[in-house]
């Protein structure tokens, strides 16, 4: 799974509890479709789109408007590691201590 994160983070960016919510309003909106025969076309014609793009957007647990918010908002930069280092000063001194005990 770490392959997959690292090469393709935006796999998925509908999570579960708003794919399962989607999904559920992709089926009540085709329902209601299917249902209620007085609605005028336009209305069933917008309805039916919006059904569509709910599901599928549960079904593939990725939205495209959510990837493009998530590009435009400012990206924090990434922590750099701190560069290993070793710290001659103190070195030297435990140094300097073990060789004045010597003497």
């Amino acid at each position: 799974m770490r392959y997959q994160d690292a090469n393709f983070p935006e796999v998925e960016n509908v999570g579960l509890i708003d794919g399962t919510l989607r999904g559920s309003v992709s089926i009540a909106l085709l329902v209601a479709v299917l249902l209620i025969p007085t609605m005028p076309a336009t209305m069933l014609i917008g309805l039916t789109l919006v059904a569509i793009y709910t599901g599928l957007t549960a079904f593939l647990s990725w939205d495209p408007f959510y990837a493009l918010a998530k590009k435009s908002q400012p990206q924090p930069p990434t922590p750099a590691s701190a560069p290993v280092t070793a710290d001659l000063s103190r070195a030297g001194h435990a140094v300097d201590a073990e060789h004045k005990k010597a003497a």
